[in-house]
């Protein structure tokens, strides 16, 4: 099993302990907030280690592209502190 697969699974067994917490259906997004509870912290960082996962494909092929120099630095705003 992937680094991805095993991602989503734990994205999809936290959302699923969310909606039956607080009453969602499976299919709607959960809206807790509850920082008292370790599962929102779980499923919050299984969302972000997701979104980053799918990000690897698009950074090799870069790399490819690029001659391994990677994605190109984003535009940043220079501001002169003189």
């Amino acid at each position: 099993m992937g680094h991805l697969t095993k991602a989503e699974t734990r994205l999809r067994a936290t959302q699923l302990i969310c909606a039956s917490c607080s009453s969602t259906p499976a299919s709607a997004p959960v809206a807790c907030v509850s920082v008292d509870c370790p599962v929102l912290y779980a499923r919050e960082g299984a969302k972000r280690t997701c979104e980053s996962l799918r990000r690897v494909p698009a950074f090799i092929t870069s790399l490819d592209k690029t001659g391994g120099r990677g994605l190109p630095a984003p535009a940043v705003d220079v501001v002169d502190l003189t």
